[in-house]
């Protein structure tokens, strides 16, 4: 369905991402990409009925690897491929996590620079995708955790180059890889990496220019010495104790604890070092984010989404999963739309206002009653172009140059 000049959603119930409820019997009226109001009973070139319905901010995954196809080893999937072939793989990631209403992703290191190639040809609109907020890839010690994804570097004068020769090629963001990891081999997640000069030579290079830091941390010494650094947010977190959590809050840094990812790759299937490392940090992150939660930590929602054997599609279950161990629905949703754009730092989609980005999720339920209701699909708008009705999808866009 081609994008409308005009383009109005009546009828809805609509949670804007920042309140505490949904507003009865909303209109949404969207001019080209941008939300123009929200009111009562709008008129437009088109109309969606969304009567009965729940409008809410498109979905925001902070932790997803856009390179690589979901199974039991998506890294191998890929070595030796061209990158050719790795932006038709990257393509079809794109595409599938925009039709789960995931309508924003962080691409959290990619073997290439394929990742940005994409992030500008969606935004471009050749191609109707999410929006892809990248690193390129990341920064780790020689042979450390996700070497194949990332570019490898020692002592502080090194990572700060690398810093800024990442930012010349025009990345959103840096991640850090701090501790080992489970899905490489030959290390344990408990294993600190980077030293805190190092991470703090990226973390003075990315905040001159208003850019954000996060850290790969598994193990207790490596989330310490990032958050020591000054990094803006944890990814995983699973082995933080209480003075680490506490330095969380007291820091302002977002936790990304991708809980579903260590869930789905305890399960057989992936590599025996792989399953063995993941139900050890599974136990842990069980451990942690109820304290996390109880402690007030900002948390968003990631998933590590395409790591070995956890698809796009247990974007629910992380969401799930904080309300089990201890979230509120209401915050849950939060993470996942208003919390997930600041922790990632984009101002222009998390929530339902005038002005920003028209990047919307309709669902044949309320989520504050049962968060698997996000999964009922009635539409997804991306950038005012509505991409799915029901079961229809268009996906395709007619671009003259």
């Amino acid at each position: 369905m081609e994008g409308f000049l005009m383009l109005a959603i009546n009828g809805g119930h609509l949670f804007d991402g920042i309140g505490d409820d949904f507003q009865k019997n909303v209109s949404v009226t969207i001019e080209k990409d941008k939300i123009m109001n929200l009111g009562y009973g709008a008129k437009a070139e088109k109309t969606l009925d969304a009567t009965g319905c729940y409008i809410l901010p498109g979905l925001i995954d902070c932790h997803v690897h856009i390179n690589w196809i979901p199974g039991p080893d998506p890294q191998g999937f890929i070595t030796g491929k061209s990158d050719s072939f790795i932006a038709l793989t990257s393509c079809n990631m794109a595409y599938r996590n925009l039709s789960l209403g995931i309508t924003t992703v962080r691409d959290c290191c990619a073997q290439t620079t394929t990742g940005m190639a994409l992030r500008d040809v969606i935004k471009s609109g050749i191609i109707v995708g999410p929006n892809i907020v990248t690193c390129g890839p990341a920064l780790a010690i020689t042979g450390g955790h996700g070497f194949f994804l990332s570019a490898e570097v020692n002592g502080a004068d090194n990572v700060r180059a690398m810093t800024r020769k990442l930012f010349k090629d025009k990345v959103d963001f840096i991640k850090l890889m701090a501790s080992g990891g489970v899905y490489t081999e030959g290390e344990e997640p408990g294993f600190p990496q980077m030293t805190v000069e190092e991470m703090t030579a990226a973390c003075e290079e990315a905040h001159k220019r208003s850019k954000k830091v996060t850290a790969h941390a598994e193990g207790l010494a490596g989330i310490m010495n990032a958050l020591q650094a000054g990094v803006d947010g944890i990814e995983h977190g699973n082995m933080a104790d209480d003075e680490a959590i506490e330095m969380m809050v007291k820091k302002g840094v977002y936790l990304v604890p991708t809980l579903v990812c260590f869930e789905s790759m305890a399960k057989p299937g992936a590599a025996d070092f792989v399953v063995r490392k993941s139900e050890i940090m599974k136990l842990a992150s069980r451990n942690m984010i109820k304290k996390a939660i109880q402690a007030g930590v900002k948390i968003a929602a990631g998933t590590d989404s395409s790591a070995p054997n956890n698809p796009p599609e247990n974007y629910f279950w992380e969401l799930e999963l904080f309300h089990e161990h201890g979230m509120s629905k209401l915050d849950a949703l939060k993470a996942a739309t208003s919390r997930a754009a600041e922790a990632i730092g984009v101002d222009y989609t998390g929530s339902l206002e005038a002005g920003k980005m028209a990047d919307i999720l309709v669902v044949e339920g309320n989520p504050l009653e049962d968060l698997g209701n996000l999964r009922k699909i009635r539409y997804i708008i991306k950038s005012g172009q509505v991409v799915v009705d029901g079961d229809r999808t268009y996906f395709h866009r007619t671009v003259n140059m």
